[in-house]
Formats: C-alpha cells, sequence, structure tokens
C-alpha cells in the first residue's frame, strides 16, 4: 500500500513521499487519521510525532516496514520515518541506487548489537532542501531506517 515515489521514478516531479504522506503536509491530516497516535509528551505546539498505530502494517517495494513515524515542526511534516528489517537493506539499497545513483555514501562500524552482523552504511540523497536517507543501523533499534527529512530538521531527527 505504501508508495515510494523513488522507486516508482515520479520523485522529480511530485517529491519525495511515503504512504501517502509527504513533506510541508499539514498536521491535520495526521490527527484526523484514526490510524496515527500523535499523543503523549511529543505533542506540543513546535514539535509533535505522530505514529502508525493501526491497520495494515505499510511496506516500501515489497519490504514490510516495522514502523511509521510522522515528524512535524510546528504545522507541517517535516520528515517521515521508516524503520524495517536490516535483511532487506541491501535490496532496497540497491532500487534506490539503481534510480538516483549511488548519492553519498559513507560506511563505518556497526551499532552495538549488530556489529558482527554487518558494517553499518549511510547513503543520502539529495533533492533540492530535502534528503532520503537509508541506513543499514539506526541508532540502536536493530533495524535499518529510511528517512526523507527537510535537510533543515535532517540532523535534529538523526541526532534524538
Amino acid at each position: 500500500m505504501a508508495l515510494l515515489c523513488v522507486l516508482a521514478g515520479v520523485c522529480r516531479a511530485q517529491g519525495l513521499e511515503l504512504d501517502g504522506h509527504r513533506l510541508g503536509e499539514r498536521l491535520d491530516n495526521a490527527l484526523n487519521d484514526p490510524r496515527y497516535d500523535c499523543g503523549g509528551v511529543s505533542a506540543c505546539f513546535l514539535y509533535t510525532m505522530c505514529v502508525l498505530k493501526e491497520g495494515p502494517p505499510p511496506s516500501l517495494a515489497g519490504v514490510p516496514l516495522a514502523s511509521l513515524k510522522l515528524h512535524f515542526a510546528g504545522e507541517g511534516l517535516s520528515a517521515i520515518e521508516a524503520q524495517f528489517a536490516p535483511d532487506r537493506f541491501d535490496r532496497l539499497t540497491e532500487m534506490l541506487i539503481d534510480k538516483y545513483g549511488l548519492g553519498q555514501a559513507t560506511t563505518g562500524s556497526a551499532l552495538s548489537r549488530a556489529q558482527d552482523t554487518a558494517p553499518n552504511a549511510v547513503y543520502l540523497w539529495h533533492d533540492g532542501p530535502r534528503v532520503l536517507r537509508l541506513e543499514r543501523w539506526f541508532r540502536d533499534t536493530g533495524r535499518s531506517s529510511l528517512i526523507i527529512a527537510d535537510r533543515s530538521f535532517l540532523s535534529e531527527l538523526v541526532e534524538r
């Protein structure tokens, strides 16, 4: 159900989107969608995070997502964060490289639990003020991540 227009080949014309969400959309859309929980301590005027809580889990190019989070700075969607099983990372990487080329790639040691499995890898693709970021080992979650974000918001999200 989830569509990542990068993989569908229409990103340049329509902007980056995931599961029907695009950067800049209004917070009201998520607040009025019963599939998302936007409450808790993160809900405030300056920053709100909405987490997909019900319904069938979305997938990304056939890869099931373990979680989908929408990050709002004020009233506008500033980042879309999806996490998935690391064993699917190479598949998504290949698809994105086929579409956009290598982008910026960095590798390094993996995070704690995954240290003996594979080195960490981060790929970045830039689309004007927006960034698509793919990481094999995201923080210490044991999951891979794909983040679509405003460039100015990305460092805040990755360092949280």
